[in-house]
């Protein structure tokens, strides 16, 4: 649920141009938070095998899908559209499928190409579960290759149409069923499980790996419609990214095997290899690992003896099938000879293993080795390439420091000599992945802060360049807010860096409300809520600003070694909170001295990872920096409750709380956790559960004691949300919820609608009673 992702010294700081006039301050309108839903956005914007653009094996197409929300239908629309490379600059996109989702589901994800004519991805229509289809770009004939009755999470397709392997949610309903009729013991359930009806004990295993039920593989012969479930045995063989969705196919080339990640019970040769990422399930004894599956049986075993990382795994064939690349995995030791069998954990590899032999080859070099962090390699194993036997990975220059999550900087090639494997050659991964093959015609996307994203072809034969693309042509009516790059220190020396959106009509000496929006923030990229393509509950920078209101979206923009240092301190804890809090305070200094905000009127946003520490700032107030309003959405509490009632409260309870809240520990327990800390909130604190009935309990003890104590909270649950709100309508409920929540607190705003009475009612007898109080 949490996605850890993303001081007065102020020397450094960029200047805000303010008496430059936006170019587009002179259009029709302000944005509002319809636009924002109605947007176009490119699906996947960061190179790799997910890539806005994906080329075809021959070169000569390359692939994108958008994506825009329609408030009419309450559906997003998804685009696949093909380009044909030789002809980009004179021929527009051909559009070769159109589905759309009313789901939390994305209608179109995991794109690959099968082969030079065909493309694969799973898809959703209307209310239906994830499918795979196959589409052929030329004839634009879209076929739906599985009728999975669950959810399928992951998949690949064999060369030819042959056959595909998917692995779906675990039909539980005849379990849950019989256990609903005859009544259930009590063993690892959480409660939240019970309330929502799933009474199944195995789903805690699970949900530590990333996701909520139990996986079951299949595999399904095409075109005579035959289904083989994977033999288990002993093994596991699924997890949610068990297909391994950034690798390009993990079935071999002759369609007859193929690697996937399972999760099995650790062998008692197993446990000198600890992960570094300690699991959120007490008492676990399961690992990650690599599994060999025949596709024409169905029978699974171990690739290697050993576990793998369970993050950041992907894997490539030999084009003669004979082996597989495999990323982050462990080597099987002997434990006669290891010299480092005291230690706890060793570093995950990138290894070439035999499929005969089983034997292990380290692939190692410059790039790959130093890509390393927390001790997994931030690398995906592109292709192996028939034509030229070359080895290619994506790497990451900065990788991350909390593991899970890497962005490709370059991409590594490497060379199979006879001692091995060696790299020879470095490239930068945009040009290297979004080129044609001949490196002539390279492709981008057009955009910065304050430039709309489109596609851009670059001829680096005759320099000629060419925008292909108009996703949003009605952003030419709207008054878009400028955009500028912000930096500043904070007083213990931390480099701090957001954009800062300022009023399309902001004039010099006025002083406007500012809202801090937390979570991470960008240097060359256009963001309309401020939070990242797709946005997030709650968050809507363009509409704020378009309201007269300075936003600041605050982070570590971009990458440095600075930004990704691990703090010696555990994330969900009192230390992690006062040095976020050091970081608004000195943003909210620095912009005070220039004279744009007036400090009196100033919000406070947070989401997820940061939800929990705009409610710690409520609740440790200082004279000097004093929160008009805050917006906290997705949280988890780190309270009793939550240690009780779900599983990833108790990890991070346990965090940063220093304890359970028993025994000896329950004093430090109650002296830390935030829920048991709220009698100095003054802040009106508005929440949005977006995630579900399931994780209402995570903010629900705050709730609680908030309305205990008297102070002002508005809450606001979405039954059949996701963490990221996609669907338009409860998109516009999160987003126009939080303009108004700070137009009122902030600027004493409220909107002329009749149907919004209710809400203000409730906001007037808060503001009442604040100010008697």
């Amino acid at each position: 649920m949490f996605d850890r992702r993303w001081k007065r010294s102020c020397a450094g700081a960029a200047l805000v141009a303010l008496a430059v006039l936006h170019p587009m301050a002179q259009s029709t309108r302000p944005v509002t938070v319809p636009d924002t839903i109605s947007m176009t956005e490119l699906v996947g914007q960061g190179p790799g095998l997910h890539d806005f653009m994906l080329l075809s094996p021959d070169g000569e197409r390359f692939a994108t899908v958008v994506n825009r929300g329609d408030l009419a239908s309450n559906k997003r629309i998804f685009s696949l559209l093909v380009f044909r490379s030789a002809v980009v600059f004179d021929e527009p996109a051909e559009t070769v499928a159109v589905l759309s989702s009313s789901s939390n589901e994305d209608a179109i994800t995991d794109l690959r190409w099968l082969d030079n004519s065909t493309l694969t991805f799973l898809g959703s229509t209307r209310n239906a579960c994830s499918q795979v289809f196959a589409v052929n770009v030329r004839t634009k004939k879209l076929r739906q290759l599985t009728q999975h009755s669950t959810k399928i999470n992951a998949y690949a397709v064999a060369p030819g149409l042959a056959r595909v392997i998917y692995t779906a949610d675990a039909d539980l309903t005849s379990q849950n069923d019989n256990l609903r009729r005859r009544g259930f013991t009590i063993t690892d359930q959480s409660l939240t499980d019970i309330v929502m009806g799933n009474l199944t004990g195995a789903r805690l295993a699970w949900r530590d790996v990333g996701y909520e039920v139990p996986q079951d593989t299949f595999i399904e012969q095409l075109p005579s419609g035959e289904v083989i479930r994977v033999l288990q045995s002993d093994l596991t063989v699924a997890l949610p990214n068990g297909l391994f969705p950034y690798s390009n196919n993990p079935i071999s080339p002759n369609g007859r095997f193929a690697v996937v990640q399972g999760l099995m019970e650790a062998r008692s040769n197993w446990r000198s290899f600890k992960s570094p990422f300690p699991p959120t399930v007490s008492g676990l004894n399961e690992m990650t690992c690599f599994v060999l599956v025949d596709l024409t049986s169905g029978a699974s075993s171990l690739l290697i003896d050993a576990p793998s990382s369970p993050f950041l795994n992907s894997v490539t064939w030999a084009p003669d099938s004979r082996s597989v690349v495999v990323v982050n995995t462990f080597q099987a030791r002997n434990a006669k000879n290891d010299d480092d069998k005291g230690s706890s954990f060793k570093q995950a590899i990138v290894a070439e293993v035999d499929l005969v032999t089983r034997l292990v080859t380290p692939i190692h070099g410059p790039a790959l080795d130093a890509s390393v962090a927390q001790g997994v390699t931030c690398a995906q194993a592109v292709d192996w390439t028939p034509a030229t036997n070359l080895l290619r990975f994506t790497v990451s220059r900065l990788p991350d420091s909390h593991g899970g999550v890497c962005e490709a900087n370059e991409v590594a090639t490497y060379e199979k000599t006879g001692s091995g494997w060696r790299e020879i050659g470095l490239a930068d991964a945009a040009s290297a992945l979004r080129s044609t093959l001949d490196g002539r015609i390279t492709i981008s996307v057009d955009q910065g802060l304050n430039t709309p994203p489109n596609l851009k072809a670059l001829d680096h034969r005759t320099g000629r360049t060419k925008i292909l693309t108009n996703f949003n042509p009605q952003f030419r009516s709207l008054r878009l807010a400028p955009v500028t790059l912000l930096t500043w220190t904070a007083s213990d020396g931390t480099r701090w860096s957001g954009d800062l959106y300022s009023p399309p009509d902001a004039r010099p000496g006025s002083r406007y409300p500012l809202v801090i929006q937390t979570h991470g923030c960008t240097t060359d990229r256009f963001d309309i809520t401020g939070f990242g393509p797709g946005g997030a509950t709650g968050y809507a920078a363009q509409v704020l600003a378009n309201k007269g209101i300075v936003v600041l979206q605050e982070g570590h923009c971009g990458s440095s070694k600075e930004n990704q240092q691990p703090t010696p301190w555990p994330y969900y804890s009192a230390k992690s909170a006062e040095h976020e809090m050091l970081g608004y305070e000195a943003a909210i200094d620095l912009l005070d001295k220039r004279g744009l905000i007036d400090r009196n009127r100033i919000g406070l946003q947070g989401h997820s990872a940061t939800s929990w520490i705009v409610v710690y700032v409520a609740a440790h107030p200082k004279p000097t920096y004093r929160y008009t309003a805050i917006l906290s959405t997705a949280r988890g509490d780190l309270g009793y409750f939550g240690y009780l009632a779900t599983t990833y409260g108790r990890f991070w309870s346990l965090e940063g709380n220093g304890g359970p809240p028993i025994g000896k520990s329950f004093e430090t327990f109650r002296l830390n956790a935030l829920p048991f800390n709220l009698e100095h909130v003054t802040t009106p604190i508005m929440s949005q559960e977006p995630d579900g009935l399931r994780y209402v309990p995570m903010m629900w003890e705050i709730h609680e004691n908030l309305k205990m104590l008297g102070k002002p909270e508005e809450f606001i649950i979405f039954p059949d949300g996701t963490h990221n709100l996609v669907k338009p309508w409860e998109r516009l409920t999160s987003e126009q919820a939080a303009v108004d929540w700070f137009c009122f607190w902030l600027e004493g705003v409220e909107e002329p609608d009749t149907a919004k009475s209710a809400q203000y009612a409730r906001w007037r007898a808060m503001r009442h009673s604040r100010e008697e109080n």
